[in-house]
């Protein structure tokens, strides 16, 4: 294993570490019933897959058609069942890169649930101050790995919070 696990059992061991194998094996009420929802089903105010380009700009590949219509199915599927969350485009990029590793759907929307369920602090998405604390920590990685335009951003009276929030909300 010089090389580390395969990629079918890298696939296995995230399903296990985030626990969406678990929900998925208990077909716990987190697994969303997929088969309501397709491309054509609107319960978020906006499509996700119209995102696709903006979040995946330089990866031709992620705006293959059966990314979007699976995009678009996992993701209108998690905003019926989180109407306090609905849709942010930070979901579209987790979505649109578990779909690009081979995650079918219904393995998709597992994950999704169980990260933003399990692993990002409580409040995440409704919470103003949890937004502020994440952009402070973004301003501090921007100074620290591009300094020249996170001065250049100071200098110009660019408040970064203005851009980002839309990924991280």
């Amino acid at each position: 294993m010089i090389n580390g696990p395969s990629v079918r059992e890298r696939k296995h061991l995230w399903l296990t570490i985030t626990g969406a194998s678990d929900e998925l094996q208990q077909n716990s009420p987190s697994s969303f019933n997929l088969e309501n929802f397709n491309s054509e089903t609107q319960v978020c105010s906006k499509r996700p897959a119209e995102d696709l380009e903006q979040s995946f700009p330089f990866e031709p590949d992620m705006h293959k058609i059966w990314i979007k219509q699976s995009m678009e199915t996992v993701l209108q599927a998690y905003a019926a069942s989180h109407p306090d969350i609905e849709y942010c485009l930070g979901l579209n990029c987790l979505a649109g890169r578990l779909l690009s590793l081979g995650y079918d759907d219904k393995k998709c929307f597992a994950m999704l649930t169980a990260i933003t369920e399990h692993y990002l602090p409580e409040g995440y998405f409704t919470e103003p101050d949890i937004l502020a604390r994440d952009v402070k920590v973004l301003e501090n990685l921007l100074s620290r790995q591009a300094p020249k335009l996170a001065r250049h951003l100071i200098k110009t009276g660019v408040n970064i919070s203005a851009f980002v929030a839309p990924w991280l909300v």
